[in-house]
């Protein structure tokens, strides 16, 4: 039995991080596109097709007249002149019709497309998972040729920004509801299982005498205390179940503890991420990202420029409006917004290379050499800074041939792929000579933290989580009064005995007689019945059989619907309440996945999935077996 239960263990988590994975847009699947649909197509994207694109619409990629080599040939040139690494609306495009053509076992032309849309967007994961198709579709036996470019689309899918942005959303949104639907289903549990005794105690302590009469109508209206409080159900789910805390069992009392607590920071975290989405600031990193990593447009340039006129101080956006003027060649406003960024950032090595390359472009060859050394004295691990001084120093005279050669010779030593790419690729083009370098994932993440950290201190916000109002019509309830609440009734429970109901019979009763052969205790009549087997009346006899079968059986009904319902239900009914939360969260995750397929927010170039039919059934599958596997890990507590 604990190796099925571990087997289901580990079964359990690499499909978690299957579903963390994709619950963002879909970016193992290359989507469906249409070109009317990107809001960027009209900036460097169109300057760089019309030639080619815009003079035959959306039927430039479809048919036998189909662009040639020599075409996306001179694209990928066009590109390279603009300074633009990734170009990712043409290579998914690219990537629809590799795929049409891989379906019309068309693997030369497939893989014709599959290698350009790779050079147009070598960030891009969807032209790295399709090669991976190729290559299975034409040798079966090559395992490690598709395995291999399987892995280089897994490892773009996570160094790229965009796609893990809202991928980290989307991930927030489906623990956070799969942890709040878990607690629902937690709490009611509770209240189908004890709710009943604490009526009964209540009845049995009924009594017309004054006092008495009016704590048992206290205990009767604390139900309502939530309606009259306005409370919201979360929170009420939370009161009631506190309210049944002298009849839990001890790992049902530490399930309570633990969502008292995630009640109180998820729903603080939801509520960060929805502000933080209201906010400018999901606009300007896409923004950002978009200008320094991809093709950008009018849009983004107007986004960047109006932001950077409301925050003036922002190094970020200044050194993105540098890069931007750069590649246009306006070069004394990209020297101008280099500057002003080194003033709030003066040590960032990646701005200082780049204001080198504005002067080396402005044949400003001593300034140039300069910055580069500087930038190479902070940061000296990073080839970039010294293919630009080797570049540099080849132009000026009087540099010696060796201070030139030792400069490459370090660039090739410490990214020799880097150093073959932009040897290939040099031209004179300002945006070819040199490598402008972008502000990288990093640096985005980092602002993406700040942007969170500058609304939401973390220090103070744990702590004052606890005071934070109750969602809901009133605001003097705090989630303090709740762990009040409970301290109360903990003290209480040491005080004063509760009914429980015997395992055998179903009986409620307060005092408890230990079995002989099983740790449950049951109650009088059972273990007069059958621990000690005393000789009792045979009709009290009967009754009691009676009793005991009638219980069994409504008790293995709850179990199995409960079960058939929701998978890990009838552990936390058997008392297994960890292993059963499990269960039920897991069972929530695919909920979540399978009503948001593509992500509660949904990036926007990431627009359908062709393969939605096949990867749905293969997610249907998974959870048919998650429910077997639960379901008979269920019946075998019950046999």
């Amino acid at each position: 039995m604990q190796k099925t239960h571990r087997a289901l263990i580990l079964f359990l988590l690499p499909l978690c991080v299957l579903l963390l994975l994709s619950s963002s847009s879909p970016a193992f699947f290359p989507p469906r596109v249409e070109v009317s649909q990107d809001p960027e197509l009209s900036g460097n994207l169109g300057r760089i097709l019309e030639p080619h694109w815009f003079e035959r619409k959306t039927t430039v990629l479809i048919g036998e007249d189909g662009l040639g080599k020599d075409q996306l040939d001179v694209i990928y040139q066009a590109q390279l002149d603009q300074g633009i690494r990734n170009l990712p609306l043409l290579s998914l495009l690219l990537v629809r019709e590799s795929l049409n053509r891989l379906d019309r076992k068309d693997l030369e032309r497939a893989e014709f497309l599959c290698q350009y849309a790779k050079k147009f967007a070598p960030d891009s994961p969807s032209p790295y998972f399709t090669m991976g198709r190729i290559h299975w579709s034409r040798n079966k036996t090559l395992v490690t040729l598709a395995a291999r470019e399987y892995v280089k689309g897994i490892y773009a899918t996570f160094r790229n920004f965009r796609i893990q942005f809202f991928t980290s959303l989307n991930t927030i949104y489906l623990v956070s509801g799969a942890i709040l639907l878990t607690f629902v289903a937690f709490a009611l549990f509770m209240a189908l299982k004890y709710m009943l005794i604490y009526i009964h105690d209540v009845k049995k302590e009924f009594d017309p005498a004054p006092l008495k009469f009016l704590w048992s109508l206290v205990k009767i209206l604390a139900f309502v205390v939530p309606v009259l409080l306005h409370l919201n159900l979360l929170w009420s789910l939370l009161y009631w179940t506190i309210l049944l805390w002298g009849y839990l069992a001890r790992r049902e009392r530490q399930m309570v503890l633990v969502f008292l607590l995630l009640l109180v920071y998820v729903s603080w975290i939801l509520d960060g991420a929805k502000d933080f989405l209201k906010t400018a600031d999901p606009m300007i990193l896409m923004s950002l990202h978009q200008a320094n990593e991809a093709n950008w447009g009018n849009g983004t340039k107007k986004t960047l420029k109006n932001w950077g006129r409301e925050n003036p101080e922002d190094a970020d956006v200044l050194f993105t409006l540098g890069l931007l003027n750069k590649r246009e060649g306006n070069y004394k406003g990209a020297e101008s917004h280099y500057k002003r960024a080194l003033q709030y950032d003066p040590n960032w090595a990646e701005c200082i290379s780049n204001l080198g390359n504005v002067y080396l472009s402005t044949q400003r060859t001593e300034e140039a050499i300069r910055e580069y050394e500087r930038a190479v004295s902070l940061s000296p691990r990073r080839a970039s800074f010294y293919l630009n001084l080797h570049r540099a120093s080849v132009s000026d005279s009087i540099l010696s041939s060796d201070n030139v050669g030792q400069s490459l010779e370090r660039a090739q030593n410490l990214d020799p792929r880097l150093v073959e790419f932009h040897t290939k690729i040099f031209s004179e083009n300002n945006n070819r000579a040199v490598i402008d370098d972008t502000l990288g994932d990093a640096r985005l993440w980092k602002k993406a933290f700040q942007f969170l950290k500058e609304r939401y201190s973390l220090p103070e916000d744990i702590l004052s989580a606890w005071m934070k109002k109750v969602p809901g019509k009133n605001d003097f309830i705090y989630p303090i009064f709740f762990l009040a609440f409970l301290l109360l009734l903990w003290a209480a429970c040491s005080r004063k005995n509760f009914s429980k109901r015997c395992p055998l019979c179903g009986a409620p009763s307060v005092k408890f007689f230990a079995r002989k052969i099983e740790r449950d205790r049951v109650c009088f009549g059972c273990n007069r019945l059958f621990v000690k087997k005393e000789s009792i009346d045979p009709k009290m006899r009967e009754k009691k059989m009676r009793q005991v079968r009638r219980f069994e059986r409504r008790r293995v009904i709850i179990r199995s619907i409960i079960s058939l319902i929701i998978p890990g239900g009838g552990h936390v009914w058997k008392n297994q309440p960890v292993r059963g939360v499990l269960f039920v969260f897991v069972f929530f995750l695919f909920a979540f996945k399978f009503l948001y397929w593509n992500g509660v927010l949904q990036d926007p170039l990431f627009l359908g999935d062709p393969s939605v039919f096949w990867s749905r059934l293969i997610f249907v599958l998974f959870f048919v077996i998650y429910y077997l596997a639960v379901l008979r890990s269920a019946l075998r507590i019950e046999a």
